[in-house]
């Protein structure tokens, strides 16, 4: 029987973005995937976004989809939804696969993301990109971004910590690339640290937008990592 795991998408991505991986990775595993809410034009709900919203999201998906302790796949945010969920509900969670996930938050580190979440702005300076995100989240699109902007601000103060992380019982995997100027590799190897069961890799010539990714270099790492080979 084919092992089942989540994939997560990021910040103002969508479950799209892993169609490519998908095709890679679906010979091996029994593959699921979701859009946020305020995503890939699903429905807002009544709360604004943050990081504990999405990890209701992930266990709702979970339970529903009759998943049981989880295999997740998580990049960037997702990254950071996953260790959410896997930190407070550590029954749900049996593996996590993170890649380029930013652990570090703290005021400055949030202050400095959120200022390049101005919709008004992308428009005006990266209006390819500002149409990019209109087709994939719709009329709302500024909305969407607005939201994460202000999801950004509150990760500066209310962050996963330390002691957070050594809670953490699920068997994890940390990952970035070797061309990600968002994501140290100093901030991650300290996180993966605190873990007991946790390993590490950096993938060569990776940027941090996913759209860079190849697919095939992560699709590889993760049967390699899942597999234990």
């Amino acid at each position: 029987m084919k092992q089942k795991i989540i994939l997560l998408h990021g910040a103002l991505g969508d479950a799209s973005m892993f169609n490519g991986l998908i095709k890679l990775l679906e010979k091996d595993f029994k593959i699921f995937s979701f859009n946020f809410s305020g995503h890939a034009k699903k429905d807002f709900t009544d709360k604004n976004f943050s990081i504990q919203l999405f990890a209701d999201e992930l266990e709702e998906f979970i339970l529903a989809n009759n998943i049981g302790a989880a295999n997740i796949f998580g990049y960037s945010m997702g990254g950071y939804v996953v260790w959410w969920l896997a930190r407070f509900k550590p029954t749900l969670v049996q593996f996590v696969f993170t890649l380029a996930t930013k652990l570090n938050w703290n005021e400055e580190t949030s202050a400095k993301e959120n200022r390049m979440l101005n919709a008004n702005k992308m428009e005006e300076k990266i209006p390819a990109y500002a149409l990019l995100l209109k087709e994939r989240h719709g009329d709302y699109w500024k909305k969407t971004v607005t939201q994460t902007a202000e999801l950004i601000l509150q990760l500066g103060k209310y962050h996963l910590v330390d002691d957070d992380f050594k809670r953490i019982k699920a068997r994890v995997h940390f990952s970035i690339g070797d061309k990600d100027t968002m994501v140290t590799k100093e901030e991650t190897l300290h996180f993966q640290s605190l873990i007991e069961h946790s390993s590490y890799s950096v993938l060569e010539n990776t940027q941090h937008a996913f759209e860079k990714v190849d697919d095939g270099v992560v699709a590889t790492e993760i049967v390699k990592v899942l597999h234990g080979n």
